[in-house]
């Protein structure tokens, strides 16, 4: 197994190019390679950081390397929501008569609810054991046997 050491900061905003570009600009001068990001449109910072430092990034909610072509260079992948899941679900309850309302639905990679896409560009020349290794990684985590760390201080 690789050494692999977890940077993470908070924001504190979606709608803050200027403070992703920092931020990533920050990791990738502690010798970050990736930067994965969830921050909405701050993200579009995080991109243009990894072209300028000639690293790389994951987006979020879409296929970014589509929704964001000019940085499809530097667009490994994308952790997308599956909206058309809920959708479809919470029609199919309305259907049956089974809708709850007034309570919360959480929809996992078991639910497919979200999914990895690899992205336009870099995405075919992603390694086949690195594929292979993530979807190994999917699979036990629906199964329960991997736990995904809902603190960030619990990563490292």
């Amino acid at each position: 197994t690789a050494d692999v050491s977890v940077l993470s900061t908070y924001l504190g905003a979606f709608d803050d190019p200027e403070g992703g570009y920092a931020a990533a600009a920050e990791m990738f001068e502690q010798g970050a390679d990736v930067v994965y990001h969830a921050a909405g449109g701050s993200g579009l910072g995080v991109f243009q950081a990894a072209q300028e430092y000639g690293r790389y990034a994951i987006g979020v909610d879409s296929d970014q390397s589509r929704s964001n072509p000019r940085y499809a260079d530097v667009i490994l992948a994308s952790m997308v929501k599956r909206v058309g899941t809920a959708v479809y679900d919470a029609v199919e309850e309305t259907i049956d008569g089974d809708l709850a309302t007034g309570s919360t639905t959480a929809l996992g990679l078991a639910e497919d609810g979200v999914a990895l896409v690899y992205g336009t560009t870099l995405g075919p020349v992603i390694p086949d054991d690195v594929r292979a290794a993530i979807v190994d990684s999917g699979e036990r985590i629906v199964a329960g046997d991997l736990s995904v760390p809902t603190d960030p201080e619990a990563v490292n």
